[in-house]
């Protein structure tokens, strides 16, 4: 199907959903005219990227329908499935930027399928959308899903964290999974096979630790780890080539640095790394996150219109008094990114040098 096909059939799917979808009950906050003609209602379809919308000027109401990401997109990581978001990245954020250039007051985004997490991040919006999920030919109000979030095993930090700091590479935990990083870079995890046993695995993404473990490099992993290590070090540099190594998870680095020198973000006193809304891979988009005494820092690199709305997700799980910075290198701040942050509470963009990477971690 190409583009223009796709497109009409999510308008035509759009449409049918808001007129016939909704039963009496759902709380819609918008009713046709009252007139048994469903004409004196003028909807009209306007564009909508990441999937299809509909608005009626008359009550300044908008619908957006999000359409699921292509079934044959490729992650290099090996998150399961049901772990990673199935909605386009970016979709809420697109729609709240949609919304303000449409002028609507009410927003209803409808899904198809529902990550646990959205319901949880729409909140975090001072005028947060309504999310229904369809459910065949009507639709329902969505509903909070169980937190993906895992606990730490201290065993596993116990054992492992010598072997990984000896190498040259930093402790990091990440939903639980204990990570080997460089810079923001994993280059190893500990992992648990179907029989219980618990190893460290070298390489970046799950493919490259596979071939390590295939070529016998997990025969000594001290030795592999600290190759690996070297490796990544001697490219994610601001003066070597373009690498995977200094492509990949730069928003990772970027908190790294951050860390570092917490003046970048114009705070004053220790920041501490904390989980994102998910666990992290390695080419989807999403923040980097810092607390710290009264604030959260989202480190972001590239154009992520959900990475201010995830951070604010997490301000409100651990503090959420808390003042919310994005940190965005300077070439990544553009008007939608703006709109987004002016959405959300006691947020603000501090652009950063776009020669970021130059910086001292």
């Amino acid at each position: 199907m190409n583009p223009e096909q796709r497109a009409s059939l999510l308008a035509a799917k759009l449409r049918a959903l808001v007129i016939n979808g909704f039963s009496e009950d759902d709380a819609l906050g918008w009713r046709r005219a009252a007139s048994a003609d469903e004409s004196a209602t003028v909807f009209q379809p306007v564009s909508f990227q990441a999937g299809a919308g509909l608005i009626d000027a008359a009550s300044s109401t908008g619908w957006v329908l999000v359409a699921e990401r292509a079934t044959n997109e490729v992650h290099i990581d090996d998150m399961p499935d049901s772990t990673l978001d199935p909605n386009p990245r970016g979709w809420l954020g697109g729609a709240v930027v949609w919304a303000h250039r449409q002028k609507i007051g009410t927003l209803h985004v409808l899904l198809d399928r529902v990550a646990p997490t959205d319901v949880e991040k729409a909140r975090c919006l001072r005028n947060p959308p309504k999310l229904w999920q369809v459910v065949g030919r009507s639709v329902a109000a969505a509903t909070v899903g169980a937190d993906l979030a895992k606990p730490v095993s201290e065993d596993q930090l116990r054992i492992f964290s010598a072997l990984i700091t000896d190498a040259g590479a930093e402790v990091v935990v990440d939903h639980g999974v204990v990570r080997a990083e460089v810079l923001g870079l994993e280059v190893g995890r500990v992992t648990t096979d179907e029989t219980g046993h618990t190893s460290l695995e070298v390489g970046v993404g799950r493919h490259d630790r596979l071939a390590n473990a295939m070529l016998g490099h997990d025969r000594d992993i001290a030795a592999s780890l600290k190759n690996a290590v070297g490796s990544v070090e001697s490219r994610r540099r601001h003066d070597a080539g373009t690498h995977p190594a200094n492509q990949l998870a730069r928003e990772r680095w970027l908190r790294c640095i951050v860390r570092s020198n917490p003046g970048i973000a114009g705070v004053h006193g220790t920041l501490h790394s904390v989980d994102s809304v998910r666990p992290a891979t390695l080419k989807q988009l999403d923040p980097a996150l810092l607390h710290g005494d009264g604030v959260v820092v989202a480190c972001s690199v590239g154009v992520d219109l959900d990475a201010a709305i995830d951070a604010a997700t997490i301000r409100a799980r651990i503090d959420p008094t808390a003042r919310l910075v994005l940190l965005v290198p300077e070439h990544d701040v553009f008007d939608a990114q703006r709109i987004v942050v002016a959405a959300i509470d006691h947020a603000e963009i501090v652009p950063v040098p776009n020669e970021w990477m130059s910086l001292s971690a």
